[in-house]
């Protein structure tokens, strides 16, 4: 091997590839390559053996070939590398990451580089052997790297489409709490990959934060799901001890068991109660059943208990409910904050609040539409235990007061966050509950006109937090903004007769008006219908007049002036308003260039989404509005003013929802005015289309787009789109009509720096171009 170095690798290397490719699934689509992370999650020692020994033992040579070639200086490690990562098989992009982390002084310039691709942070098929290249290569990177990786994690995951799927497919809401969660276990794994003995000091800090809130992450350097030996906290009991044992036995440990003076790293309860959390997990019915036993156990191993039956609930899992709620009844009849026990390090502290809201978030995924979901006979018994959460004494007003101190912060902010605002929300979720049920009984049409008159439990609970003791609240009223739209969904006369107190109007009440209207507007993926607007018309007006207050709080992500944008232009795009109505007008009036530019570029990315055909009633409609806006834009006295709402158009243009003729003129007439156009790559593409068929328009647009770039201070931008812009002149070539203006532009981007471009000239403009 030795001898051999490089070639030999390149042959294991083929005979692997081969392999894959004559397994069962080999000739599929490149995208399935990529069962070798499931068939072997790490490429260590105690990997897992893949089913066919014969692709296992050709990983294992080709790992044995790489530990000899690169010591012996038969070839360097960036060649090794390189000849691993030019095949498609991520096996051996797996491979490659392995094999720097073996060679740390060889490879850091090379582990810097990968470890910076945010498609490699993301990839789920390399995801292993990153994360430990990570953890080990961290402290070596540049400080600029690593801020660019610990970047990636504070802007968290973008979970728009999750979160619309989910909302697609159950008659529930999605509410944030559920995205919360989700953003902050995602920022606490990946601070894990890193190590937190890695991390700086505040983001040490942050970790102990995240981990405190909701608990360990398990194992991360393996994908979700994996089932292996936890690293980490220890417990005196594994997931496999308890599943060998009865609940009495469980129980009775559970009683009686107590931890070490603990350490950062001992054994604790809470490290205990996420071995329980799994085994409940794993086997729900057996646990619920004996949910009793429970009883009197540590608040820790409560909530531990009542979240493995609620992520059971998401497997599909199904149990006994009965002894559950009574468990949860019986955890309600606790003192709020009453101790239990000294508070542990690393452990929650002795109270039941906690777990209170893990009754919450259980009732609610227990609310859905799956199999192990709450039988509708147990209704009465059900809502005695929320009705018992919601008495709770205060709860908004001591946190509030916390937060209000600063007139710059979200006031409001503590709703959702709050033990409270958790049962508020299971309220609304038992609604649709009981609507779905009532539903399958009776007349559609006839469960809607009931409304909350077919639930007056939760009409009496909701009422209660509007009357005058409760309308100071803040934190009250962002969560009913925020659940309004599922208030008119389910009582729309109710919402209606309340939407003045919910988002009250008056300079004395400015502070409510805003927590409940921005909450509406930035924490929902509603889509606002017809029947919101009639209600809330009024607010929307106010909201208008309100315009730019918002903008410069950078705490307040995302902007609430542009969610309105958006709802405009919905509300537009559907006819519900048109280009006379004063809501409407008064918008653009108000509006900034930067807002009215977003506006514009909301309706083009809702456009090329959109897969099915435009009806042409929208179409013209939306003709109509760019070219008001177009004719308002001639009429300014400065170009900066235009600049951002000219420039969306581009977004418009690359839909292709619009014929080519109006389509290419209308980004023409966009680019006199601002210069510019968004998305610029596409833009170019569109423009080789277009130039089939309008050929001098279209190569006036590359040259207005050229001529901005290179008046930028920082240019540049257009020499990465070479193959694009070659393809727009060579279809404008073809028309002979056009050759002579085709020719001009040619020679300007000449004298650009797009000397390649000389080649489609004749000679005599060739030679006319060297002269000048």
């Amino acid at each position: 091997m030795n001898a051999a170095g490089l070639p030999a690798l390149e042959l294991l290397c083929d005979l692997l590839q081969k392999a894959i490719e004559l397994s069962p699934r080999g000739d599929n689509n490149l995208k399935l390559e990529n069962e070798s992370f499931r068939r072997r999650p790490d490429n260590e020692e105690h990997s897992l053996s893949y089913a066919d020994n014969v692709k296992d033992a050709l990983v294992d040579a080709v790992l044995d070939a790489l530990g000899h070639i690169v010591p012996s200086g038969k070839a360097t490690l960036e060649e090794v590398v390189n000849a691993l990562e030019r095949r498609h098989w991520k096996v051996f992009q797996r491979i490659a990451l392995y094999i720097l982390r073996e060679f740390p002084d060889q490879g850091k310039a090379l582990a810097a580089e990968r470890l910076t691709n945010r498609e490699l942070f993301e990839d789920i098929d390399v995801h292993h052997e990153y994360v430990l290249l990570l953890r080990k290569f961290f402290t070596r990177l540049k400080p600029e790297d690593r801020d660019t990786i610990l970047g990636w994690i504070d802007a968290g995951p973008d979970l728009e489409e999750s979160k619309q799927k989910r909302e697609e497919q159950t008659d529930l809401p999605l509410f944030d709490d559920d995205i919360a969660y989700t953003r902050e276990t995602w920022k606490r794994d990946r601070l894990a990959w890193i190590g937190p003995e890695n991390l700086p000091k505040e983001w040490q800090e942050r970790y102990q934060r995240l981990v405190e809130e909701h608990g360990e992450p398990r194992h991360v350097e393996f994908l979700i799901g994996w089932r292996g030996p936890y690293i980490g906290v220890p417990s005196p009991k594994s997931v496999e001890d308890l599943k060998k044992e009865s609940v009495s036995e469980i129980a009775e440990f559970l009683r009686t068991w107590n931890p070490p003076d603990t350490r950062l790293g001992e054994a604790s309860r809470m490290s205990l109660g996420r071995e329980l959390f799994y085994a409940v997990t794993e086997d729900p019915g057996r646990f619920a059943i004996e949910a009793n036993l429970f009883r009197g156990l540590d608040s820790t191993y409560v909530r531990f208990f009542l979240s493995g039956l609620e992520e059971a609930l998401k497997h599909n899992k199904t149990f006994e409910w009965e002894p559950v709620l009574d468990l949860c009844t019986r955890v309600i009849s606790q003192p709020w904050d009453a101790p239990c026990r000294r508070a542990e390090r690393m452990d929650i502290a002795p109270i039941w609040g906690r777990t209170r809201k893990a009754i919450a978030y259980l009732l609610m995924e227990g609310f859905g539409d799956c199999p192990g979901s709450i039988p509708i006979r147990l209704r009465e018994k059900v809502w005695n235990t929320l009705k018992s959460l919601t008495d709770n004494p205060d709860p908004t007003q001591k946190r509030q007061r916390r937060c209000c101190i600063d007139c710059n912060m979200d006031l409001a902010r503590p709703a959702i966050d709050t033990t409270w605002g958790a049962f508020m929300h299971a309220v609304m979720c038992y609604a649709f509950w009981v609507r779905r049920h009532r539903s399958k009984e009776e007349n559609v049409v006839d469960q809607a006109r009931g409304g909350l008159n077919e639930m007056p439990e939760v009409r009496e609970v909701l009422d209660f937090y509007l009357d005058a003791v409760h309308e100071s609240f803040l934190a009250v009223h962002k969560l009913y903004g925020q659940l309004f739209p599922y208030l008119v969904l389910l009582d729309s006369e109710w919402a209606r007769e309340r939407a003045a107190r919910i988002f009250p109007i008056g300079e004395t009440e400015e502070a409510l008006f805003s927590a409940a209207w921005n909450s509406y507007l930035t924490k929902t993926s509603w889509v606002p219908c017809d029947e919101v607007l009639d209600i809330l018309r009024e607010q929307y007006r106010h909201a208008v007049q309100k315009i730019g207050y918002h903008e410069d709080d950078t705490q307040r992500p995302p902007d609430p002036d542009e969610r309105l944008a958006e709802h405009l232009m919905k509300f537009y795009r559907s006819g519900k308003l048109s280009l006379e109505d004063p809501l409407f007008t008064g918008f653009w009036e108000k509006a900034t260039d930067k807002l009215r530019g977003h506006a514009i570029a909301f309706i083009g990315s809702a456009l090329r989404r959109t897969k099915e055909e435009i009806p042409e009633d929208m179409l013209h409609r939306l003709k109509k509005l760019w070219e008001i806006r177009l004719a308002q834009a001639k009429q300014s006295q400065s170009r900066a003013h235009i600049l951002k709402e000219m420039a969306a158009f581009g977004r418009w243009f690359i839909s292709g929802k619009f014929d080519d003729h109006w389509a290419v003129t209308q980004l023409l007439e966009s680019l006199k005015l601002g210069g510019r156009t968004d998305s610029v790559d596409v833009v170019l593409v569109h423009l080789a289309r277009t130039a089939e068929s309008y050929p001098l328009e279209s190569v006036l647009c590359l040259k207005m787009i050229a001529e901005w770039d290179r008046n930028r201070k920082v240019g540049g931008e257009l020499h990465a789109s070479r193959d694009r812009i070659r393809k727009i002149l060579e279809v404008a070539l073809r028309h002979p009509n056009v050759t002579k203006e085709v020719e001009q532009i040619i020679q300007y981007l000449c004298s650009y720096g797009f000397l390649e471009l000389r080649e489609l000239l004749p000679v005599n403009a060739v030679d006319m171009n060297e002269a000048s």
